[in-house]
């Protein structure tokens, strides 16, 4: 469905994906303008992290996170709601 998703987007549309998404999460976006996030540790700092790429970015174009709530290389659950 991400392959799907990445190449229905509009050609200025902006990609934001952490650095430890799986890699199934990373491939479908080689073609897009993506910008690479630096791994948080807890939730808040990927809520700041994200914030501040969503405000660096131009405020007219589109722009997608991709963030996995839950993962089955690490364990890890995050509270996305």
């Amino acid at each position: 469905s991400l392959n799907l998703l990445a190449r229905a987007l509009p050609a200025d549309c902006r990609v934001f994906v952490f650095e430890t998404e799986h890699h199934a999460s990373l491939l479908p976006w080689r073609d897009a303008q993506v910008t690479y996030l630096n791994a948080p540790r807890t939730p808040e700092q990927a809520v700041a992290t994200l914030e501040r790429a969503l405000a660096d970015r131009d405020p007219h174009g589109p722009a997608l996170v991709c963030v996995t709530g839950a993962s089955n290389v690490t364990g890890e659950l995050w509270p996305v709601r």
